[in-house]
């Protein structure tokens, strides 16, 4: 009988190694995202990476930050990996995927802080981008999250539920029989139609302008030009809401284990504040505790009023294309103000 007993349970651990072994490797074949397979072709070009959601991808031209920092003819330059609709928790997903499989060239990435939240658009749900980030990890932290919200019980199991589903979804790789089977035999990123992402430099970037817009940048424009009051109301509340309050101690936890992450692989994590119309709770106490290490803030109307006015934006949440250089010479000159002075500690 026992004997009985440990040959079921052999047999069970061996189906359950084989399924997972199965699962990785058939994962491996068929990429998570276009800049992510992008970023493998470019990685020991680049000693910067660029991470972040439409603030990055369409605010942060990589030419312009290496003209200021001074890179010459050769040296590793800077790439843009930031996304549409980025969240922090396929950012921070993406961000551990790129320490564990660290270059040689790479030496910073700068990230873009992001409000922490349990919850989740609903758009493209289920799609292969959003199924990809919820790994057994991150899937676990935001399941942990939500117990421990002040949401009602029933808001908490179902945004448990969805993440579970998504979960569910990575791990079987439900619907990617055909990205696998049309992947054999073909360079990764011929499997891509919108190369455009790519950027018109082929460095990541793509600025809000005519002819790189599209129907819902236009409308989102129309409407900020119809009622630009709701960015001057966010800068003033802005000034009045102080330096954001505390954080999330699950945010505190996961930006830890990242900064860990990146010490030990010899890389410098710098995160920076869009010039948003409200204060994210954390990112500056986390700074002030030394959980952050580098923060570089531009929610800041007062030292930073051109941001908040009509010429430099493009819509409510984006700056437009001459906006976006300004603010990217910004960033620059306060990285290697940063840097330098981290240098010479």
């Amino acid at each position: 009988m026992l004997w009985g007993m440990f040959r079921s349970w052999t047999l069970v651990i061996l189906c359950l190694v084989a399924f997972i072994a199965t699962t990785t490797g058939f994962r491996s074949l068929v990429p998570d995202r276009l800049k992510n397979e992008w970023y493998e072709t470019k990685k020991e070009q680049a000693d910067v990476v660029l991470l972040g959601s439409s603030h990055v991808f369409r605010q942060m031209d990589p030419a312009i930050f290496d003209e200021v920092r001074g890179v010459q003819e050769g040296d590793p330059r800077t790439l843009n990996l930031g996304t549409l609709g980025m969240e922090l928790n396929e950012e921070i997903y993406l961000l551990k995927q790129i320490l564990n499989h660290k270059p040689d060239a790479l030496r910073w990435i700068i990230v873009e802080a992001q409000p922490f939240t349990i919850d989740f658009r609903n758009d493209n749900d289920y799609g292969n981008r959003r199924v990809s980030w919820h790994d057994s990890g991150t899937t676990w932290r935001l399941a942990k999250s939500g117990y421990r919200s002040s949401l009602l019980a029933e808001e908490r199991w179902e945004i448990t539920k969805r993440h579970i589903a998504h979960w569910w979804y990575r791990s079987l790789n439900l619907g990617r029989g055909p990205d696998a089977v049309e992947a054999l035999g073909k360079d990764r990123l011929e499997l891509f139609e919108d190369q455009s992402a790519l950027g018109v430099a082929d460095d990541g970037y793509v600025p809000l302008e005519a002819g790189t817009e599209n129907s819902r940048n236009r409308k989102m424009r129309q409407a900020f030009l119809k009622a630009p009051g709701e960015m001057f109301q966010g800068a003033q509340s802005i000034l009045a809401g102080g330096d954001g309050g505390p954080p999330d101690p699950e945010l505190v936890a996961v930006i830890e284990e990242v900064e860990s992450l990146a010490a030990e692989q010899g890389v410098v994590l710098v995160w920076w504040l869009h010039p948003n119309l409200e204060r994210y709770s954390g990112w500056r106490q986390m700074h002030v505790s030394g959980t952050i290490r580098h923060l570089i803030a531009f929610d800041d109307p007062e030292r930073f009023p051109d941001f908040y006015r009509l010429p430099l934006r493009y819509d409510l949440y984006h700056l437009n294309k001459e906006g976006a250089e300004i603010l990217t010479e910004e960033l620059a000159r306060e990285f290697v103000h940063q840097m330098g002075e981290a240098e010479a500690r």
